[in-house]
């Protein structure tokens, strides 16, 4: 069985985020936004931004973010329909499912695998920007940018290296072969066969409302390395 994408809307549509994460987290109106200590990690300092007008949150300390279902997961420790059913309950409306047919459900492994190797290669481009020697050039970048390695933690931002070898045996050692890599366009297609997309490129994950990462954009660093300034996430599945 399979949960229709207009009910899930519909259901989220329903809650208030900052009711909902008020009944755990105190919580203060600055301007048209909220803020709390994160209930995600211990902080003193309050970085967790809840912002009603796109129902998301998101912590700039330990940079989880969401929808009012991932909250739900996240603070009940609940899997994905668990806490589809406990938000239903909160609405007092029943689940509707729908049959899954082959191909739904081989679209919707795939999606959840493209997303799988992005938080991969996001965890990945973020320890070589805060760690490598070689990400030097890019940590001055943002530097003179006037951002600071708290806003790249917070921001999940990363760099992608000119060799493409190392992730790639990451990604093997997670059963992640060249296939899926090219669905979720980590690797291209060209005449001569695959290559890596983003190579010496800053990174900026992209998410969904749920926190998901479904896509990347790549500034280039060296004016002369390449005539695109960015290179984005083709279409994929996720």
């Amino acid at each position: 069985m399979a949960i229709p994408s207009r009910f899930l809307d519909d259901l989220i549509a329903r809650i208030d985020l900052v009711d909902l994460v008020s009944e755990s987290v105190r919580l203060t109106k600055k301007g048209n936004s909220y803020w709390g200590c994160c209930p995600f990690h211990n902080e003193k300092t309050p970085s967790f931004h809840v912002n009603p007008a796109r129902q998301t949150f998101h912590c700039f300390g330990c940079g989880v973010g969401g929808d009012a279902l991932k909250f739900i997961m996240m603070f009940e420790n609940l899997d994905y329909p668990t806490a589809l059913r406990r938000m239903a309950d909160m609405n007092g409306i029943p689940v509707i499912e729908e049959e899954e047919n082959p191909e739904m459900a081989r679209l919707r492994r795939l999606r959840s695998r493209v997303v799988e190797a992005n938080t991969l290669a996001t965890e990945y481009y973020h320890r070589k920007l805060c760690r490598d020697a070689a990400a030097a050039h890019v940590r001055e970048y943002l530097k003179q940018r006037g951002f600071g390695i708290e806003i790249a933690r917070a921001w999940q931002l990363g760099w992608a290296p000119p060799d493409f070898r190392e992730f790639d045996q990451l990604a093997r050692s997670r059963s992640m072969d060249d296939r899926l890599l090219a669905e979720a366009y980590l690797l291209g297609r060209g005449q001569r066969g695959l290559y890596p997309v983003f190579r010496d490129r800053l990174m900026f994950p992209i998410h969904n409302v749920r926190g998901e990462v479904v896509g990347f954009s790549g500034r280039v660093i060296r004016a002369d390395q390449d005539p695109r300034k960015y290179v984005n996430t083709a279409d994929t599945a996720a």
